[in-house]
């Protein structure tokens, strides 16, 4: 009977171990990244190399009195953002999905980045070293203020360009207005030339 004791005993801890992987699992995101060092290892150099990339871009800018956003750093940015979306790191991908978006506006429009602009991208490399450096420890905190800030700038660029399209708008009717008045002008001497050369005739 004891070696029965024994036996429950050992089948209930491995039931209890098997519960507290499930909830491992299910705080730590979809997958367990404890069980693929090799991976995370991986995913740490790629991710690291992109954010040197990105260091170095932010201090080229800072020397610059009007900073831009180039090919390369877009490049950066999504292929970062592509390979933390693989991996499901949301910590980052919350940051950098705005994050590339935003660059691409200011880069197709060639507006010059803010001095709150390149402090928020320092911000997202600081945090996703903090992120890669947690991966494979359980849950890690997210800044959300960080792609906040990217959203809004969005959104501040996509007002830019409807204020900009209104006074394009106002521009054109302006012109057609003007236009229809030269013409009516021109159709008014016209007639008033008809006119004269009518009365001369006649007398």
């Amino acid at each position: 009977s004891t070696g029965e004791g024994s036996n429950d005993a050992s089948t209930n801890d491995k039931a209890d171990e098997a519960e507290q992987q499930n909830e491992s699992i299910a705080v730590t995101g979809e997958f367990d990244l404890d069980v693929d060092p090799v991976f995370i290892e991986i995913l740490q150099k790629e991710v690291g190399g992109h954010l040197s990339e990105m260091t170095q871009f932010v201090s080229d800018s800072l020397e610059k009195e009007q900073p831009k956003i180039n090919d390369n750093f877009v490049r950066v940015v999504h292929t970062l953002n592509g390979a933390a979306s693989m991996a499901s790191v949301d910590g980052i991908t919350k940051m950098t999905t705005p994050l590339e978006k935003m660059s691409i506006m200011l880069m197709d429009r060639d507006q010059t980045l803010s001095a709150d602009d390149l402090s928020h991208i320092e911000s997202v490399i600081k945090h996703a070293k903090s992120q890669l450096n947690l991966l494979g420890t359980g849950p890690s905190s997210v800044d959300d203020s960080i792609g906040d800030y990217f959203v809004s700038r969005i959104s501040e660029l996509n007002a830019t360009v409807e204020e900009s399209k209104d006074a394009e708008d106002l521009v054109f009717e302006s012109n057609q207005l003007e236009e229809k008045d030269q013409s009516d002008a021109v159709d008014s001497d016209l007639e008033d030339g008809v006119v004269d050369i009518a009365v001369e005739e006649v007398e």
